[in-house]
């Protein structure tokens, strides 16, 4: 198999979980989009059930295909080690945000006032759209620069819009 094939076929578990997780973002959208009247309790409860598994499943995975390519390159790149060190912030985020999230749409589909459909709105929709720009990074930016071998110099610019 060609080399740039079978690197394409490793990152298909990837292409499979950002799928899940954008779906799961449709679906938080939607929810929040439905807000205040709309809410399924049970709907809740099954979102709830689902967001900490989606997000572990793929952090995981960006974890075992992504960063030890990422890694093998920051050698050369001290650009690109902040980058790994960003996103693994990033998923520690994610985690605890999840986990809030959980929390929130719990409460709500065993029937609990809070939190307020204001705020679990407010919640949905800050989680749903850093979910989606991890995403788009990971997929526009990292697996492009990935597949095409890219050096230390298409790194550069990246360390920069790093908080």
């Amino acid at each position: 198999m060609h080399a740039r094939a079978a690197e394409t076929q490793s990152f298909a578990p990837l292409s499979e979980i950002w799928g899940e997780q954008l779906a799961l973002c449709d679906a938080l959208e939607h929810m929040a989009d439905a807000l205040p009247a709309g809410l399924d309790k049970l709907h809740c409860l099954r979102l709830a059930r689902t967001i900490p598994a989606v997000v572990d499943r793929a952090h995981k995975l960006e974890e075992l295909l992504l960063f030890p390519l990422l890694q093998d390159r920051a050698a050369a790149s001290p650009a690109l080690a902040a980058v790994i060190d960003r996103l693994r912030y990033e998923h520690l985020e994610d985690d605890a945000y999840a986990e809030e999230l959980y929390d929130a749409l719990s409460a709500r589909g065993w029937g609990h006032p809070k939190p307020s459909a204001e705020t679990l709105g407010y919640m949905l929709r800050t989680f749903f759209a850093a979910m989606r720009r991890h995403i788009w990074f990971d997929r526009d930016v990292l697996m492009p620069l990935l597949l095409a071998g890219s050096g230390e110099e298409a790194f550069v610019d990246l360390s920069r819009s790093a908080p």
